[in-house]
């Protein structure tokens, strides 16, 4: 699972959202903390929780995570060496290829994403 750091820096960077049921998020409150919940299924065709609002945050699964890396024209490999790295390439192009090391395998591949928005945002 990413961490609400990591979840608010995608939001952040422009990684939108549709939500399913089943999806995670976190939201926040004003009091300062917040909570980590399974997206629930529409009840009566309506949901309740506004995920437009700025106090929401998809937590991203490792699934969806590597999805949209492949999604955004990279390919992956993921390997556990003490901790996770992940490295990336364009397809095609391996001289280009990046790696990002964390603690699990989710916040490898959500700061590759990270720096793989950032890149097109350059560009």
């Amino acid at each position: 699972m990413i961490s609400l750091e990591t979840a608010q820096a995608l939001k952040d960077a422009g990684l939108g959202w549709n939500p399913h049921a089943g999806d995670y998020y976190y939201r926040v409150y004003d009091q300062g903390f917040g909570h980590y919940d399974k997206y629930p299924q529409l009840v009566d065709g309506k949901n309740y929780i506004d995920f437009m609002a700025n106090n929401v945050y998809h937590a991203l699964s490792l699934s969806q995570l590597l999805a949209e890396i492949e999604a955004r024209g990279y390919v992956w490999a993921l390997r556990h060496s003490g901790s996770y790295e992940i490295s990336i390439c364009p397809w095609g192009d391996i001289s280009k290829t990046k790696t990002f090391k964390a603690k699990s395998p989710d916040e490898s591949a959500a700061q590759a994403l990270l720096w793989i928005i950032e890149q097109e945002k350059g560009e």
